[in-house]
């Protein structure tokens, strides 16, 4: 998964400047979760209506998170 299919699957919805956040495993490649932050709670909202549809040819979850649990998954 890349920023930019990630930019194209919430296309219309504002997220902060350098607001995308791909995991990487120990391994260095990415596990397939990403944090999104939207730029308001309006947005984030719009973005989780998004939720069950495919990044590119990749089939996503969606699930609201908050800054704590992303800052432990991107350690």
């Amino acid at each position: 998964m890349l920023h930019r299919e990630i930019m194209n699957f919430f296309d219309g919805i504002n997220i902060m400047p350098n607001g995308i956040h791909i995991v990487v495993g120990a391994t260095n490649c990415p596990t397939g979760e990403a944090f999104v932050e939207f730029t308001s709670s309006d947005e984030a909202q719009c973005g989780m209506d998004s939720r069950r549809q495919n990044i590119g040819s990749y089939y996503r979850e969606l699930f609201r998170a908050t800054k704590r649990q992303q800052l432990v998954h991107l350690e």
